[in-house]
């Protein structure tokens, strides 16, 4: 499990780092992967907030504000607090 939150760390980090230096490409790079992590592990919430954003992404484009990956951010954070959970 620890190895999970650590891939899904890693992954939502470049996804952050991307977006704020407008990597669009990148940025899609890093959202397809975290949604495949999160798709392969069963952490749905986390894989559908991840889906809507990589799908901007995949069109060249950037989010028109913070809300998809405010709807990421959250995920990832509930995401870890359970792995961490089960981890104790």
């Amino acid at each position: 499990i620890s190895s999970a939150a650590s891939d899904v760390y890693k992954r939502q980090s470049q996804l952050q780092s991307t977006l704020e230096e407008k990597n669009v490409e990148e940025a899609f790079r890093a959202a397809h992967t975290l949604k495949g992590v999160a798709q392969n592990l069963g952490f749905t919430p986390l894989y559908e907030a991840t889906a809507t954003l990589t799908e901007v992404l995949r069109a060249g484009n950037l989010p028109e504000d913070d809300n998809m990956m405010n709807a990421v951010a959250k995920e990832y954070e509930r995401t870890v607090a359970a792995i961490e959970q089960l981890n104790a």
